[in-house]
């Protein structure tokens, strides 16, 4: 169990850089468009992030 995640036996509910491709991402990325996706756990925690920060960035 993560600290941050008391409960949960993952240790993040959003995956942080994934360097690992795969078939559909772009060639010239450096990084997998799998980074930054929440997992199933961290869907809503995905969702209050963006109603935050989208806001304060004028959008």
């Amino acid at each position: 169990m993560s600290p941050s995640n008391p409960g949960r036996n993952t240790p993040e509910s959003i995956h942080g850089v994934v360097m690992a491709k795969t078939p559909g991402d772009s060639p010239g990325m450096s990084a997998s468009q799998q980074s930054f996706h929440p997992k199933n756990e961290g869907t809503t925690l995905y969702a209050q992030a963006m109603n935050q920060t989208v806001p304060a960035m004028g959008m």
